[in-house]
């Protein structure tokens, strides 16, 4: 998710109790890395990683949980080729990719993610750069397996925006989600969503011609309070951070794009 020198920012937020959780953005690799390396030291947990550029470097957005769990990996900063090893190392010892994130760096993809030491009976698929119809194909396939998108980020290349995506099992909650949508478009989901009772579980940003696109993921659902922010520069995010947590609301998802 690519922007250069002023990042926006989007954002879920819920209003409920539960383990410590922390927010961090605008770090460059190095402070991600060490952010990484503190936070798994003192108990937490990535629950979502973003990337993006900020001149064409790198930067990363998180949320954290202190609570047990699985084992879990995070990576940044890998290529395609780094990435897809990771997979192969990761896969034989019981791990699935539970969160992913895609940024451009000199026109190449780098990849953000998060994966679990999963249950065997965990229904999960995922799919790795794919256009707009194999996507809506995939998705498409998979609802009627009784799956629904979790986690989707996409990126511009000179062949047109491609998709990487997962898909989890859902038996419980009807779900939509919007594909593509630009600042106004996605204020538009966000009011029909609402007013018919879905919640945001997720939201993705990137970059297209200079254009920000959005994605997000909604679930028919109560629930407690839940609120939205998007197209927030970085400022305007941390304000965000700052008063909502002090009103007892707690980060689900972050994208930085």
């Amino acid at each position: 998710m690519t922007q250069e020198e002023t990042p926006r920012f989007a954002s879920i937020w819920v209003q409920q109790g539960g383990p410590a959780v922390e927010a961090r953005h605008n770090l460059d690799s190095d402070q991600h890395q060490q952010a990484v390396t503190d936070l798994f030291n003192s108990g937490f947990r990535p629950i979502c990683v973003s990337g993006y550029t900020i001149n064409n470097k790198p930067h990363f957005a998180s949320i954290w949980e202190q609570q047990d769990g699985p084992a879990m990996v995070e990576r940044h900063n890998e290529t395609s080729e780094q990435f897809a090893q990771t997979a192969s190392d990761l896969y034989p010892k019981g791990f699935a990719p539970v969160y992913v994130d895609i940024y451009t760096v000199d026109n190449e993809r780098r990849y953000a993610t998060i994966w679990m030491q999963a249950d065997p009976e965990m229904r999960l698929e995922w799919r790795d750069n794919q256009d707009r119809t194999d996507y809506l194909y995939a998705t498409n396939v998979f609802g009627d397996d009784g799956l629904r998108p979790v986690c989707v980020t996409s990126y511009a290349t000179s062949e047109g925006v491609r998709h990487t995506g997962i898909w989890q099992l859902e038996t419980n909650s009807a779900w939509y989600y919007a594909l593509n949508r630009n600042h106004d478009e996605h204020q538009l989901v966000v009011d029909k969503c609402f007013s018919n009772g879905y919640r945001p579980v997720f939201v993705g940003g990137y970059t297209r011609n200079d254009e920000p696109r959005l994605h997000s993921i909604w679930l028919k659902e109560g629930g407690p309070p839940v609120q939205t922010r998007h197209g927030q520069s970085a400022d305007q995010y941390q304000q965000t951070v700052n008063d909502l947590f002090s009103n007892g609301f707690r980060p689900i998802c972050v994208t930085g794009y």
